[in-house]
């Protein structure tokens, strides 16, 4: 729907955008924010920046010597804690891997920033809040 689209000047600022209008109204002591170490500054630091203001935990997903997201660690990262944010890409541009993020996306809600001329995220099918594409 065309009320679900905010057009920014590129990922950095509609990052930016959400941590902080919506990161700092809905992130409190108790909610976790996991982000991966495959992300780049942009959407790594605002998120730490927000977490450390608001009293929420912050936490990163670590990756495997191939580059790749260790997914059997995101149950014991995640868990059924209050996992407010995952804030991952769906191809990493620190080392240029596919983060297979669709995992991630099952714990909402998800600021991603998507490739999305290389995949066909479709929102409807994620369990996300918002997607950003750049």
């Amino acid at each position: 729907s065309a009320k679900e689209i905010v057009f920014v000047r590129n990922a950095t600022e509609a990052i930016n955008l959400v941590a902080y209008a919506w990161g700092l109204s809905n992130l409190g002591p108790g909610d976790v924010v996991l982000v991966t170490e495959l992300e780049h500054h942009a959407n790594f630091v605002p998120w730490q920046f927000i977490a450390k203001k608001t009293g929420a935990e912050f936490r990163v997903l670590p990756v495997e010597l191939d580059g790749t997201l260790q997914l059997d660690e995101l149950d014991a990262l995640a868990g059924a804690e209050r996992v407010k944010v995952v804030a991952t890409g769906y191809v990493s541009n620190v080392l240029g891997v596919n983060s297979r993020s669709n995992a991630a996306m099952s714990r909402p809600p998800v600021s991603s920033i998507g490739a999305a001329t290389s995949f066909r995220p479709v929102r409807s099918r994620m369990s996300c809040h918002g997607t950003m594409f750049a």
